[in-house]
Order: structure tokens, then C-alpha cells, then sequence
């Protein structure tokens, strides 16, 4: 009996996942030699042509946990703020200041959960100083 062989859409979308994360991981290596201070990634299905109306900037410590105005969040509750400050029909950008220690997954899930919420300006920068 011949081994059923896998698709070449699978191999394909195992290849372009793997070669988003070295891409990712490439990108948070550069900006931790100090090579980069930000990136900021329109990301897809968002207009640009709308002016940017409310900023909320998260941080992630080294451990993934998210913060906002200094206190902790959890995913729900910061998707739940991305979406009321859409509410005002306002463009929203989101900023994620990371911790070097931060696992390159907690950084990738934050970064999905916005595109989740068709937030259409999204910007990452390594943080500096202590862990909180």
C-alpha cells in the first residue's frame, strides 16, 4: 500500500509560517543589538487613509504579561479596550513596548490579537529598563 503524501498546500503553509518567524525573530534580535528603536507594520486589510485618532500602548514583561496604564491586563480585557476606543470611529494604533526577556510567542499572540481586531496601526519597540 503507497504512504498517502501531504498536500503542497501544507508544505506551503508550514514554510511561510516558519518563514514568519524567523522574520519576527530576526526583527526583535536587531532591535535587542540596538539596531532598530521601533517598527511599525500597517497590517492587512487596513486603510492608511485615515488619520490616527487614539494610541493605546501596551508593554509586555519579560514573563508576557500584558500592561496598560501600568496596570495588568489580560488579553480579553485588552482586546475589550482596543474595541472601545474603536467605538469612536476614530483610526486606532496600537504600541507594544517588549521586554527583551519576552517569549517571541506572547509578542506574535498580542500582534494576532490586534489583527483580530482590525486595528490597522500596530508598532513594537524593545522597552527599556527593569521588568515590572
Amino acid at each position: 500500500m503507497r504512504a498517502r503524501r501531504r498536500s503542497r498546500f501544507a508544505e506551503f503553509v508550514v514554510a511561510s509560517d516558519l518563514a514568519f518567524l524567523l522574520v519576527m525573530y530576526f526583527l526583535i534580535v536587531g532591535i535587542g543589538s540596538g539596531g532598530m528603536a521601533a517598527i511599525e507594520a500597517n497590517l492587512a486589510g487596513a486603510s492608511s487613509e485615515s488619520a490616527v485618532g487614539e494610541i493605546l500602548r501596551f508593554e509586555m514583561d519579560g514573563e508576557g504579561k500584558i500592561f496598560f496604564d501600568s496596570l495588568q491586563v489580560e488579553a480579553a480585557e485588552a482586546r475589550a479596550l482596543i474595541l472601545a476606543a474603536q467605538g469612536s470611529g476614530a483610526t486606532t494604533a496600537v504600541t507594544l513596548a517588549v521586554d527583551p526577556l519576552a517569549r517571541w510567542q506572547d509578542v506574535v499572540s498580542f500582534v494576532d490579537l490586534a489583527r483580530e481586531q482590525n486595528v490597522e496601526t500596530f508598532s513594537f519597540a524593545l522597552r527599556q529598563g527593569a521588568s515590572q
